[in-house]
């Protein structure tokens, strides 16, 4: 996130925009099996629970980065 501000500070007057996607819990076939080899069973005591209790798919990042780079998106 630095490095954005860092490029944004610098070429933002020059009408370049710089943006950082950072999700936190992204729902991946990856991420479901290494949940089940240390065998975690969904959000137990609500550890990594998500604020809105519902994690992001791959696609949810993939919408938001074109939204970002699209016209639309400044």
């Amino acid at each position: 996130m630095g490095l954005v501000t860092s490029l944004a500070s610098t070429f933002g007057a020059q009408g370049v925009r710089f943006n950082c996607v950072a999700p936190g819990l992204v729902d991946t076939p990856i991420r479901r099996n290494l949940s089940a080899k240390r065998g975690v069973k969904g959000n137990e005591n609500g550890k990594y629970a998500p604020p809105l209790a519902i994690e992001a798919d791959a696609w949810d990042i993939a919408h938001c980065t074109a939204f970002l780079a699209s016209d639309e998106g400044r």
